[in-house]
């Protein structure tokens, strides 16, 4: 993983020079598809260039046809908060011999249903709770 970040690092630094492409992304997305079947020190040369650009890519270049994946609500804490469960019972269901893509496409789409619901039935709901009770925020303390 310290080479992904390497990898997103010079990304960055580079990002005046390096053209965010969707025929790029797809010959990513191949490579890194196809790095499961490679040595690890191969796999990670190829996680390192290709997972930063593809992270740019969806980031700044998603289509307008996915962008609907985002419309439902603020998915993005449970996403956070449920997928290392979610990954956890991926590989306790298929399997510690489960190629890292197929973990990351089952985990990937489970999470983000679990996330879903968890925005519709337990986030948006607290937040609309939270407005609606007297709770006044927290008494910042006189400067001296």
């Amino acid at each position: 993983m310290l080479l992904c970040f390497v990898g997103g690092a010079l990304l960055y630094a580079l990002r005046e020079r390096v053209r965010l492409d969707w025929r790029l992304a797809l010959l990513a997305a191949l490579a890194w598809v196809g790095s499961s079947r490679m040595s690890y020190v191969l796999a990670s040369v190829v996680w390192a260039i290709t997972l930063p650009y593809l992270v740019a890519f969806a980031a700044y270049e998603t289509p307008h046809i996915l962008r609907r994946l985002v419309k439902p609500g603020d998915l993005s804490y449970g996403i956070y908060l449920w997928a290392f469960p979610v990954q956890q019972m991926v590989l306790f269901t298929w399997g510690t011999d489960l190629a890292p893509g197929w973990l990351l496409a089952i985990a990937g789409i489970v999470t983000y249903a679990v996330a879903f619901c968890s925005w519709r039935l337990i986030e948006a709901p607290a937040l609309r709770l939270k407005q609606s009770l007297p709770i006044r925020g927290a008494v910042r303390p006189a400067e001296t």
